[in-house]
């Protein structure tokens, strides 16, 4: 063999070691490639895993807030309830209006109302007002308020304890 000719073999040998090198190099590339992407698939999917796990957890601890606050206002809806109940309870009976005397402090309504404020028609009357005198037998929607005097809350609890 000539001396071009183991000069051409040894650069083919040499650009065939080459290439072997280039594939192989290419194949390590893509599987680290192949690696790193699935190692990005996994480290998702964790994350992804991971964050409905908390919100289940958030959820459940809202369920449990939300459980709690409804137990706590209910509690305290049947402690006011029983609290009505007794204060009711203990409220005396009240009289019959024909035997109770009306209270100072209501003076009673006029029966018929001043010549100016007549109307011609029930409608067109104040519906607080005593009807006038041509619709004295019929009763007045106010007129059974007239007589009512509440105890004042705090008068009658302390009226109530004593």
């Amino acid at each position: 063999m000539t001396k071009a000719q183991v000069v051409t073999s040894e650069i083919k040998e040499l650009l065939l070691a080459m290439d072997r090198e280039d594939e192989e190099r290419d194949r390590v590339r893509m599987d680290r490639q192949r690696a790193h992407e699935e190692q990005l698939r996994r480290e998702a999917q964790e994350a992804e895993r991971e964050a409905r796990e908390a919100d289940t957890r958030e959820r459940a601890d809202h369920v449990a807030l939300f459980s709690n606050m409804f137990r706590d206002i209910t509690r305290e809806m049947q402690t006011q309830a029983s609290l009505l109940r007794d204060l009711i309870s203990r409220m005396p009976a009240p009289a019959p209006q024909h035997l109770a005397p009306a209270p100072q402090h209501l003076a009673p309504a006029p029966q018929h109302p001043a010549p100016a404020q007549q109307h011609r028609y029930p409608a067109q009357r104040n519906y607080y007002s005593p009807p006038p005198p041509q619709y004295s037998n019929t009763r007045h929607h106010s007129e059974s308020y007239e007589s009512f005097d509440p105890p004042s809350s705090s008068s009658f609890i302390i009226q109530q304890l004593d």
